[in-house]
C-alpha cells in the first residue's frame, strides 16, 4: 500500500491533524517491514530482533493514536513467528 492508500483507510478525515504522525508510522513499518523480509531471505535472523523492537514501538505509537494499521497484520504476525 501507498502512504496515501494508508491515510485512506484511517478513521479520521486526511487533513486530520493525526495524519502526519500516521505518515510517519506507516512510513517506519514500511521501511522496518521490508529490511526483515530482506534479512529472512539472506538468512540472517540474529539482525531481525533489533528491527522487531522498533516495530513493536511503531505499533504502540499506531494504538495510542488510534490508526488503523490492520494492512501490516499479516507482515507483523509472520514476523512474530520468526525465530531467532
Amino acid at each position: 500500500m501507498t502512504l496515501d492508500e494508508i491515510a485512506l483507510a484511517q478513521p479520521f478525515h486526511r487533513d486530520h491533524p493525526k495524519q502526519e504522525e500516521t505518515e510517519r508510522i506507516a512510513h517506519t513499518l514500511i521501511s522496518e517491514i521490508s529490511a526483515i523480509y530482506k534479512l529472512f531471505n539472506n538468512n540472517e535472523l540474529a539482525k531481525i530482533e533489533r528491527l522487531r523492537n522498533t516495530i513493536k514501538f511503531a505499533v504502540d505509537q499506531a494504538i495510542a493514536i488510534g490508526m488503523n494499521y490492520s494492512m501490516f497484520k499479516e507482515d507483523i504476525d509472520f514476523i512474530d513467528s520468526i525465530k531467532d
